[in-house]
């Protein structure tokens, strides 16, 4: 029994470290960003939060949550690539924003440096973080 509490910790530890991620603070927000997982087809997730200091009206939710498919991409070298998929999750967290994003094998974050999140609709300014 010792053994198997030994290497489930091993298989926790190890999975937490290898994954990338960040934030980014302001006065306008919070955004955090967490490399998921990378699935055996090479497709790479990401889990993304956006807390908005201020209160969010229901024309701010709306957008959000359904006309934010633009708003967040991966970079290298001036390429930018942006997520095959950006699904919205309802977390139940008053005034935050929760996304999957689901990057193609090929342009996942194997080479991408820098997550940008590109912020119409608070400051309207590009912010980026950098994933190494």
């Amino acid at each position: 029994m010792k053994y198997v509490c030994l290497l489930v910790m091993s298989c926790v530890l190890l999975s937490c470290s290898s994954r990338l991620g960040g934030e980014i603070s302001n006065k306008d927000f919070v955004i955090q960003v967490q490399k998921k997982k990378i699935s055996q087809d090479g497709t790479t997730e990401y889990m993304v939060r956006v807390f908005p200091t201020l209160t969010a009206t229901p024309e701010l939710s709306t957008k959000m949550q359904y006309q934010a498919d633009s708003c967040y991409y991966l970079g290298h070298g001036g390429i930018k690539t942006y997520p095959e998929e950006i699904i919205p999750v309802a977390g139940g967290v008053k005034n935050c924003f929760e996304y999957v994003l689901i990057f193609a094998g090929d342009a996942s974050s194997k080479t991408a440096d820098i997550f940008f999140f590109n912020d119409k609709y608070l400051t309207g300014k590009t912010y980026q973080l950098s994933l190494r």
